[in-house]
């Protein structure tokens, strides 16, 4: 496995944490938006979460398993997770994490497409 493919997810997470935190400053509805103090709770919790989230991907990913399997378990993951929280903010970058994800998914799905093809080409023609 790549450096990429080992460490891609970890950096994905690390990558969010500056998004999650920036996204955590929205509250949604509230009289004064203003003199609500900045969540921290919920912003680690919520970075934490999407750690949780990667580490259960990674899995999906590694156990070698089909990967629409993967990409179903991301889809009701996601659902889940946007059903939980009720701030803008959050459901902003849960979103665009989930479709980062996905976007992961559709790499990991070409290029294990393609390395079976280059090892169905690399046996050549066989005789019956």
């Amino acid at each position: 496995m790549s450096l990429v493919g080992r460490y891609g997810l970890l950096a994905l997470w690390l990558a969010f944490g500056p998004i999650t935190a920036y996204a955590a400053q929205y509250p949604g509805l509230a009289p004064y938006p203003g003199t609500v103090p900045y969540p921290w709770l919920a912003a680690i919790g919520t970075w934490a979460f999407l750690g949780l989230e990667s580490v259960a991907f990674y899995l999906l990913l590694r156990s070698g398993r089909r990967l629409g399997l993967a990409m179903w378990a991301l889809v009701l993951l996601g659902v889940a997770l946007l059903s939980v929280f009720d701030m803008p903010g959050f459901l902003y970058a849960l979103a665009a994490y989930q479709l980062a994800l996905a976007a992961r998914l559709a790499v990991a799905r070409v290029a294990r497409r393609a390395t079976a093809h280059s090892d169905d080409s690399d046996r050549g023609p066989t005789a019956a």
